[in-house]
Parts: C-alpha cells; sequence; structure tokens
C-alpha cells in the first residue's frame, strides 16, 4: 500500500546567506521538521523519556502502520536503545518491515541493539553537533560536524 505524506514550509530569511541562497545544513534541520510531522501524523511521540534502560512513550502509535514498509530517520544512532524500541514496537503493531536511515552512526565499541539499515556517515564516540546535530540544544546550524573535546 502506497502512503503519501507532505508538508509546506517557506524558507525563512535567517537560513538563507547574503545571496539569498539556502544553506545545505538547512536541509537536515528540515528533515527533522518533516519527521517529527510525519510522526505526529501517525501518532508516534517524537518525545520519548528514558528512565533507565525503559523507554516511556508520551504517545502510543496507532496502528495505521500494519502491512506498511516503515523508515524511520534519525540524525545519530548512538546505543540504539530509542532506535531499538521504536522498531519493536512498530513490528509489534503489525508493521511488515522496519527499516532505518540515519545521518551518524557512533562507533561506541560494543554491540548494539540495532543496526541502521542507512548510514551516512560512521563517527568516533564523542559526542558530536552541528550539519543538523545539536550539543546541549546549540550549534545544530554549524555547516560541518565538530566533536566536543575528550576529558
Amino acid at each position: 500500500m502506497a502512503f503519501e505524506f507532505s508538508i509546506s514550509r517557506r524558507v525563512q530569511f535567517a537560513e538563507t546567506d547574503m545571496a539569498g541562497v539556502v544553506h545545505f545544513s538547512n536541509y537536515f534541520r528540515w528533515m527533522e521538521e518533516v519527521e517529527h510531522a510525519f510522526f505526529r501524523s501517525v501518532g508516534l511521540s517524537v518525545v520519548m523519556q528514558h528512565q533507565g534502560r525503559d523507554i516511556s512513550w508520551r504517545l502510543a502509535p496507532r496502528d495505521n502502520v500494519r502491512d506498511r514498509v516503515v523508515l524511520v530517520v534519525d540524525d545519530i544512532l548512538d546505543e540504539g536503545i530509542t532506535l531499538a524500541a521504536i522498531r519493536k514496537k512498530l513490528l509489534e503493531m503489525g508493521a511488515r518491515e522496519v527499516l532505518s536511515a540515519v545521518f551518524a552512526d557512533k562507533d561506541i565499541g560494543r554491540a548494539k541493539p540495532v543496526t541502521a539499515d542507512f548510514v551516512g556517515v560512521r563517527v568516533p564516540n564523542r559526542y558530536v553537533f552541528g550539519f543538523g546535530m545539536d550539543a546541549y540544544g546549540l550549534w545544530r546550524n554549524l555547516p560541518s560536524i565538530y566533536a566536543l573535546k575528550e576529558t
């Protein structure tokens, strides 16, 4: 069964350079906006609370994923706890297949409960930010990927 989702968004002046050209790093922010809008449209929460290693859903997914192939898009795969919980829940709800695409896969030096089906880049086990990823809510729009200094 085909499923179409669309959303409209106007480019803001602050997202352009002096020539009016949009910088490519904004695309990741926009993809995140689309991802959140899509999740909300199918009843998934975009905010989950970690309580130890358990995930508590603020809003349970609706059942309209049954017999569908679902693609979950995320910025980074750290330990894989959240992505594994999302995948498990969608499969329990009858999704035919759950695929995942991440921009960055962090090498944490040990096995993760889930692997991404599509990976943009692999990064070392450091806190990375920029290019759509934030550090403490900051620096999401930087044009490159940076890492906090190791302590």
